[in-house]
């Protein structure tokens, strides 16, 4: 992958985010590619992208605050949208992507974020959600295997 432009806070997000659906989102997936799960594949890759930026040193402490609070949780908490079904999300998208073309993804985020912290928190520090993402895909892998093996 090349990238020949500016390399300012947004577009680190961006790129970083992109490159991280190769994992999460098309390898790791909650259900079949719709609504009902774009919480999971955009969300949850939002945090991930975020985290690894911040944990690596390529966006500063100050844009990962920023990010977490301004363009996720004050944005999802002042939507007049917030409380839509996903089915109201998939239906309106992209004709009022204003309101709710963001919403799954900022769902994904805060429940990543949650998640996260819960599981910090449990287990006092040792594991994080990397580290149930991490089993997830382990789990996919061999009921993939089981699924070969059986058809064979």
């Amino acid at each position: 992958m090349k990238y020949l432009g500016d390399f300012k806070n947004w577009k680190k997000i961006v790129i970083a985010d992109e490159t991280s659906h190769n994992w999460i989102g098309l390898k790791l997936k909650i259900g079949l590619d719709n609504f009902d799960h774009q919480w999971f594949g955009e969300g949850f890759n939002y945090y991930v992208t975020i985290i690894n930026l911040a944990k690596s040193k390529i966006i500063y402490t100050g844009a990962f605050i920023s990010y977490l609070n301004k363009v996720n949780l004050e944005l999802y908490y002042t939507s007049p949208v917030k409380d839509s079904s996903n089915a109201a999300i998939a239906k309106k998208y992209r004709t009022d992507y204003k309101n709710f073309g963001k919403l799954p993804y900022r769902r994904g985020f805060i429940y990543a974020f949650y998640l996260d912290n819960k599981i910090r928190l449990s287990s006092r520090g040792e594991f994080t959600l990397r580290n149930l993402l991490m089993d997830m895909m382990s789990l996919r892998k061999s009921k993939r295997e089981e699924e070969i093996i059986y058809v064979r």
